[in-house]
């Protein structure tokens, strides 16, 4: 079984992130989100456990599989979950979505679908390694979020939007680490031991939060801040994703952000799961290359990935939805 498929781009994407593939639901897990999204109205909701892995993610949202009562819906849960577990991704580390809330399956269901997909998730990676984080945006938040990498324990993000404006604002914002790096590289204020940590926080599988970390970096009060952001608006990639819509990607791989919108930041507006993979390792030693040449540094420029915990500000709004 395979969880997703190739499909074709929505017309209102189109050209935006144009070497990333787009995929929706396989057929078969089709059905069986289908079939969940039925079968959740005598369901408990999914409910809120606090695990001490750090203060950016010590709340997770949770639905034990076995809230599922038929056999057969509940193995083929299991299966989606073992898909999702084995899949690697493409090559960039980015893959588009869409479809993925028809049949019945926006609101409640997704919700209640990624709950369930983390506890099963976290028993195929380690207790802790998926995690279903609650968003709660500061209240009337309406401007834009900076990009950032989330960090988490586990690379892989899962986000699915949901509450979206009709008008478009609020549009997901991209760029790559290893274009950001490059840019920071080339304006030239950043100190070399700074672009060092940078990429290490990258880098990083301690299972330490590291998002405030890098944030302050990017984004903090540094000498080089105005010109880095300023260069990062400049190369950003913006790409509309409506209901049902939204990416699985390299949260090491892809920095991600948000554009203002007009309306006020709901907690609704997007979904967001992250989780192990059996394949997540496979790139590192590719990806630590990338990093450093992008930087300017020397492949002996790290030669561990411990890092000490430097706390910067956090998310200005109270919000790291992207």
């Amino acid at each position: 079984m395979d969880a997703f498929a190739p499909t074709q781009a929505p017309a209102h994407a189109r050209g935006a992130l144009a070497d990333a593939p787009w995929c929706t639901w396989s057929n078969e897990a089709r059905d069986l989100v289908t079939a969940f999204a039925k079968a959740i109205g005598g369901m408990a909701e999914p409910a809120l456990l606090t695990r001490p892995v750090g203060p950016n993610h010590d709340v997770t949202y949770s639905l034990p599989v076995d809230t599922v009562t038929d056999p057969a819906l509940r193995e083929g849960l299991l299966a989606l979950a073992e898909a999702l577990y084995h899949r690697p991704l493409p090559e960039g580390g980015i893959l588009l979505l869409s479809g993925l809330s028809g049949g019945g399956a926006g609101g409640r269901a997704m919700h209640s679908l990624l709950a369930l997909l983390r506890d099963a998730l976290s028993a195929l990676g380690g207790d802790g390694s998926a995690h279903y984080a609650p968003i709660a945006p500061a209240e009337g938040a309406r401007s834009a979020f900076p990009l950032h990498a989330d960090l988490f324990r586990s690379p892989n993000l899962l986000s699915v939007f949901d509450d979206v404006p009709a008008d478009d604002s609020g549009t997901p914002v991209f760029l790559s680490t290893t274009r950001l790096l490059t840019l920071i590289h080339d304006q030239g204020s950043m100190p070399e031991a700074t672009r060092r940590r940078i990429v290490d926080l990258l880098l990083d599988r301690s299972g330490d939060d590291r998002y405030d970390d890098l944030f302050d970096l990017l984004h903090g009060t540094h000498p080089w801040t105005y010109a880095i952001e300023k260069r990062m608006h400049a190369a950003r990639i913006a790409l509309r994703l409506r209901p049902g819509e939204g990416y699985l990607v390299d949260d090491r791989r892809w920095l991600h952000g948000r554009e203002p919108q007009t309306s006020d930041v709901t907690s609704d507006r997007v979904r967001r799961l992250t989780f192990a993979s059996a394949t997540m390792n496979e790139g590192v030693d590719a990806l630590r290359r990338e990093l450093l040449a992008a930087a300017g540094l020397p492949e002996a420029a790290l030669p561990g990935h411990g890092v000490e915990p430097h706390r910067g500000p956090s998310d200005p709004q109270g919000d790291s939805s992207a």
